[in-house]
């Protein structure tokens, strides 16, 4: 009688309490179970840190830029002609030209601009156009035709006679010079002076020589040149003599003007107007 009781309410303890057997006023006590996190919430904590990393690099990167100093402006050049209209074309060609020197110390050419024309007795006649031959003759019409509407003329004179010659010894040092001169001129055409396309500078001729040298120049050739500063191109000096470039500088010249440099030669066209033809010319001045 004894086991079975102790059998009986053995069972009924480790016997879990049925509902359907509870009365009322019966304390049910569950045992506690830990769920385990919704996915949702491990979805949202991701997206708060990723939200707050951004946040914080967009922080940053501003807090960045705001201690850094303003992009300073650089300009083409460090003078620049302050008249206006055709004084100021006067003011460039004067500006350019008291820089360069002979050996004397005296100032080497002086500097006319003009519209493209050439002399006649004592008038000018006006060029309408040039027609530039090939350095390499591919067919017996190998001109290029341009017309010089909106171009620009300068003359160097030497102030030596006849024709404003250059008086001493003629070199390519000297013939150098000269060009650099005018590729110069050029550049502060194109970037100071609107409305001009071309730029047409006559040499000044060697002593005893006959020929007439210039140098055509239009802007898109001078494009790259233009959207730099003008220190890259040409170095900055308060004179310059001949032999004070360096190699590095002059071969830059070079490049930049000798393809550029022709013989000319004036001719008429059918409707009466002059035009000058152009003709490669050899190294030297």
């Amino acid at each position: 009688m004894a086991d079975d009781l102790t059998s009986s309410s053995s069972a009924a303890a480790e016997a879990p309490p049925s509902s359907s057997a509870s009365g009322p006023g019966t304390l049910i006590v569950r045992p506690h179970v830990e769920q385990a996190p919704s996915a949702h919430r491990f979805r949202f904590g991701f997206a708060y840190l990723v939200l707050a990393a951004v946040l914080g690099v967009a922080v940053g990167t501003f807090i960045l830029l705001q201690g850094r100093p303003a992009e300073e402006h650089v300009d083409w050049s460090s003078w620049k002609p302050n008249a206006n209209g055709g004084f100021r074309i006067q003011e460039i060609a004067d500006h350019v030209a008291q820089r360069y020197r002979l050996d004397n110390g005296r100032q080497m050419l002086v500097a006319i601009p003009g519209a493209p024309s050439i002399a006649d007795g004592d008038n000018r006649i006006p060029v309408a156009g040039v027609a530039r031959r090939a350095p390499i003759v591919r067919s017996q019409s190998d001109l290029a035709f341009t017309p010089l509407t909106n171009g620009l003329m300068y003359l160097l004179c030497g102030g030596g006679a006849p024709r404003c010659s250059l008086p001493g010894q003629a070199s390519n040092d000297r013939g150098r010079l000269v060009r650099r001169q005018a590729l110069e001129l050029a550049l502060y055409t194109f970037k100071y002076v609107d409305g001009i396309d071309s730029v047409l500078t006559f040499m000044p001729p060697a002593g005893g020589s006959e020929d007439t040298h210039a140098l055509f120049l239009q802007k898109s050739d001078l494009a790259a040149q233009l959207e730099r500063p003008l220190t890259h191109t040409l170095r900055t000096r308060a004179t310059l003599r001949q032999g004070d470039m360096d190699p590095i500088e002059g071969v830059l010249v070079d490049r930049l003007t000798l393809p550029h440099l022709f013989r000319t030669q004036p001719t008429q066209a059918q409707d009466g107007s002059l035009i000058l033809v152009l003709d490669p010319a050899a190294l030297g001045s």
